[in-house]
C-alpha cells in the first residue's frame, strides 16, 4: 500500500520544499536564459523540483506493487506517523480498506494526527500478455493510480496543503528496461502568515510523462529515470495582504524536463522569459 507518501511529504506542514543537490544554470548556443536566482523564478523552481522528487518517489511506489499485495497490512510502508511531525506517532491508519474487482485492486486509507490529516486511494492492475491477473510478481505490465490529500489541521497558521492524482503505466517488466508513461495532476497550496501579513500561493500542475526508461537492478529496486521526458503546465494564483496592502496575481508556465542518466534538464517559460537549469535528480543503477 502506498502510504509511504506521508514520509515523503513530511515537510509540507512547515512549507519545507525539496531542493535538488547539484542544480546549475544551463546554457545553449545562441539562446540567453534568465537567471535561475531571479526572485520571480525561485518559488516556481522549488515547486518544479518538489514535483520531480515526488515523481521519482511515485515510480518507486509503483514498482513496489510487484512485491506486496496492495493493501497488505504487513507491508512496512503502512507507517502513517512521520516521526518529524510527532514524537510518538501512531503506526496504523484510522481506516484501511482493500478489495479486488474487475481486474483491479482498490485500497483506501485515512489517518489523522495532531497536526495533519491524509486520505490515500490507490488502484493497481497486474497484466500478463495484456490479460489482467490477480497479484503476480511476474506480471509484465502494471497500471498504478494514486489519489491523495494531505491537509494541515491548523489552517490559520503558516502551512501547506497537498493533493493530487498520478496515473502510471509500467510496461516491459519482462525485459531489462522498463518503460513508463502516464499523467499526473498536483495541487499545492502554500499559506504564509506573519503578524498582520499573509501570502497565499496555489500551484496547479498538469504533467505528462513520456517513455521514461528504468534499468532493471536487483529486480526493480531502482526507480531513477535513465531517459525520457515530462511536459508540464503550471498555473500559480497568488493573493496577499501586507498590513492592509492587498492584491492578487496569476501566472502560467510551460515546462519540459528531459532525463539523462538521472539528470534532469528543465526548461520553463512564463511566455516572456525562459529559464533553464540541470539537476542531478537521482542515481541510476544497472546497465543497458
Amino acid at each position: 500500500m502506498r502510504l509511504g507518501k506521508l514520509s515523503a511529504l513530511v515537510g509540507v506542514i512547515f512549507c519545507t520544499l525539496v531542493f535538488f543537490i547539484g542544480c546549475s544554470d544551463s546554457t545553449s548556443s545562441g539562446i540567453q536564459y534568465a537567471d535561475i536566482d531571479d526572485e520571480d523564478f525561485v518559488p516556481v523552481k522549488a515547486q518544479i523540483d518538489t514535483l520531480l522528487t515526488e515523481m521519482v518517489f511515485d515510480l518507486g511506489q509503483g514498482f513496489s506493487n510487484l512485491y506486496v499485495v496492495p493493501g497488505d497490512e504487513g507491508n512496512d510502508v503502512v507507517q502513517l506517523g512521520p516521526a518529524a511531525l510527532e514524537p510518538d506517532p501512531e503506526t496504523d491508519p484510522d481506516s484501511l480498506f482493500s478489495s479486488y474487482s474487475n481486474g483491479w485492486y482498490y485500497v483506501y486509507a485515512d489517518y489523522t494526527s495532531s497536526v495533519y490529516s491524509v486520505v490515500i486511494e490507490d488502484s493497481v492492475q497486474y497484466l500478463i500478455d495484456d490479460t489482467p491477473v490477480e497479484f503476480d510478481a511476474s506480471a509484465d505490465e502494471v497500471n498504478f493510480i494514486e489519489n491523495y490529500e494531505f491537509t494541515a489541521l491548523e489552517q490559520t497558521e503558516t502551512h501547506c496543503d497537498y493533493s493530487g492524482r498520478s496515473d502510471f503505466n509500467f510496461s516491459d517488466l519482462d525485459t531489462d528496461i522498463a518503460t513508463i508513461g502516464g499523467t499526473a495532476e498536483h495541487d499545492r497550496s502554500v499559506y504564509w502568515v506573519s503578524g498582520d501579513s499573509s501570502l497565499t500561493s496555489v500551484y496547479n500542475f498538469d504533467a505528462e510523462y513520456t517513455n521514461l526508461q528504468i534499468l532493471k537492478y536487483e529486480n526493480w529496486s531502482c526507480n531513477c529515470p535513465n531517459a525520457g521526458m515530462a511536459t508540464l503546465t503550471m498555473t500559480r494564483g497568488t493573493s496577499w495582504d501586507f498590513d492592509g496592502d492587498t492584491g492578487t496575481g496569476n501566472t502560467s508556465w510551460t515546462i519540459t524536463v528531459v532525463f539523462d542518466a538521472g539528470t534532469a534538464t528543465v526548461t520553463a517559460s512564463d511566455g516572456s522569459s525562459t529559464w533553464r537549469y540541470t539537476c542531478d535528480v537521482c542515481t541510476v543503477n544497472g546497465t543497458i
